[in-house]
């Protein structure tokens, strides 16, 4: 089996504890998945919705709100930074930029500085969170020593993404296995020493940080030139040559009805998802439809750890614990 994420494109710490480190965000290195990727970063630590106390509650969905509606992000079926370059439907698939015919538009002359209004508004919406927060006596105490797993358990349940980064293990898909040119850009894995709830919080908070260092260089290296690929095999032509050329209508009827045909294999494609690896395993007999589709969601595997992680605590300790893993449901009915 070929474990190369380009091979998907084939089928379409102490320091951190005791001073300050909300959601996790993955960044790909085009601004395209920049941009996909910042909603993901007013996620403001999961972990801290089970925060003892409405006023932490109110306090985060204000703050979140206040960002979604003055940059125009008030939902993400009305994502404007996403709608100027993808045609996708509204809730965006992580792989959805490896598609063959690439975007549906170039970004608008504003795309730059909308995504960097976009990234002060979350700086100012962390610093906020991690000023009420981090030091923060009462969340502390219910956050420190609550929840803990070793890397080893950590590794054996098969847990990725912040947290096991948070028990010490620094595996990060972007830096240990780097996909779409995330080697071109500088960036930290931060890792925690404990692994327990404030650990898991801690890492969610730098990688916001790391994460908007991408976006920023990310911007920085924008380039211009096609944004969709010259290749009639699997490029959809140009609407305006479909309604006047025979040829452009052949080739779209034949990409619409027959499909890109994969060639004949297997092939594993993972990436970095907001809570870890995100894999497909894709088995390809060479016609339209793969003959098998494999997902491997992250939060299956680290939902797994919770009966474990609960034992010996109280009842409450056991919100705090299930905020801090941030699981997606949908993940675990499988």
């Amino acid at each position: 089996m070929t474990e190369d994420n380009a091979q998907l494109g084939l089928f379409s710490s102490e320091e951190l504890r005791a001073s300050t480190s909300v959601g996790p965000v993955v960044v790909p290195p085009d601004v395209v998945g920049v941009a996909r990727r910042l909603p993901a970063t007013l996620r403001l630590g999961t972990s801290s919705w089970s925060f003892p106390g409405w006023h932490r509650i109110v306090y985060d969905r204000h703050a979140s709100e206040e960002v979604l509606a003055r940059d125009g992000l008030a939902a993400y079926a009305a994502h404007p930074l996403l709608r100027t370059v993808s045609a996708d439907r509204a809730f965006y698939q992580p792989l959805d930029r490896d598609r063959f015919r690439s975007y549906a538009a170039d970004v608008p002359d504003d795309f730059v500085p909308h995504a960097r209004r976009v990234m002060a508004s979350i700086v100012d919406v962390t610093s906020q969170a991690d000023k009420l927060l981090t030091r923060n006596s009462i969340f502390t105490r219910r956050f420190k020593d609550v929840g803990a797993l070793s890397a080893a358990d950590a590794l054996s349940y098969g847990w990725v993404g912040p947290c096991l980064r948070a028990s010490g293990v620094p595996y990060d898909i972007r830096r240990d296995h780097p996909y779409s040119g995330y080697e071109q850009y500088d960036f930290d894995v931060p890792v925690g020493t404990a692994g327990d709830c404030y650990d898991r919080y801690l890492v969610r908070m730098e990688e916001i940080r790391q994460s908007l260092r991408i976006i920023d260089q990310a911007l920085q290296k924008l380039p211009a030139g096609p944004v969709l690929v010259d290749d009639k095999r699997v490029a959809l032509p140009p609407k305006s040559d479909v309604y006047s050329n025979i040829e452009a209508l052949m080739n779209h009827f034949k990409l619409v009805y027959e499909g890109i045909l994969a060639p004949q294999g297997e092939v594993y494609g993972y990436t970095e998802a907001a809570n870890g690896e995100l894999g497909y395993y894709i088995v390809s007999d060479g016609r339209k439809y793969p003959w098998r589709v494999k997902v491997r969601p992250p939060c299956f595997n680290i939902y797994q750890a919770f009966p474990q992680m609960i034992k010996g605590h109280l009842l409450a300790d056991a919100v705090a614990i299930i905020g801090g893993l941030n699981i997606i449901a949908g993940e675990l009915d499988r």
